[in-house]
């Protein structure tokens, strides 16, 4: 079974699509799965929209940071309550495709412990823009991860898989 772990904050815009379209996925490739979303302290309806979705798919779960904890404390928590086989997380947005799910799959399977997304691939094909000052903030985050951290192209990606 394959966990899927989604922290949320203030993600009513783009919640339900987003988990309607994970779920569609997995049972169209008949993947075994479960949905935990996280939310930390959404101060927006995505509380009350997940908690309707939960009505319709039992594969859907919700807990809650009743206080902003950060996305390392809800990504943590939905780890520590996930029961798959596989463990990944993703981000509200879906800012990489559900579909690339299968590719984390087969690294997976083929015995690696964490297989990283990255969007700084040759065949990564970036579909979503930033506005101009994410755009240069993050290159400067990423040549300080660089300097720190190597081996690892896109350290920010918010989509991961773990055994």
């Amino acid at each position: 079974m394959l966990s899927v772990v989604i922290p949320t904050y203030n993600e009513e815009k783009v919640i339900s699509n987003t988990l309607m379209e994970i779920q569609k996925h997995f049972e169209r490739k008949r993947i075994p799965y479960e949905i935990i979303v996280v939310d930390d302290g959404s101060g927006d309806s995505t509380v009350r929209i997940v908690e309707a979705l939960i009505k319709e798919n039992k594969k859907l779960m919700l807990l809650r940071n009743i206080s902003r904890c950060g996305k390392g404390a809800a990504v943590r928590k939905g780890l520590l309550n996930a029961s798959g086989k596989y463990i990944m997380f993703c981000d509200a947005d879906l800012s990489i495709p559900i579909e690339e799910t299968s590719k984390f799959l087969e690294w997976a399977a083929a015995g690696y412990d964490i297989v990283i997304g990255s969007r700084r691939l040759p065949e990564s094909e970036i579909q979503r823009f930033q506005p101009y000052t994410r755009t240069l903030a993050r290159f400067l985050f990423q040549y300080l991860v660089k300097i720190v951290v190597r081996g690892f192209n896109d350290t920010q990606c918010g989509f991961k898989c773990f055994t």
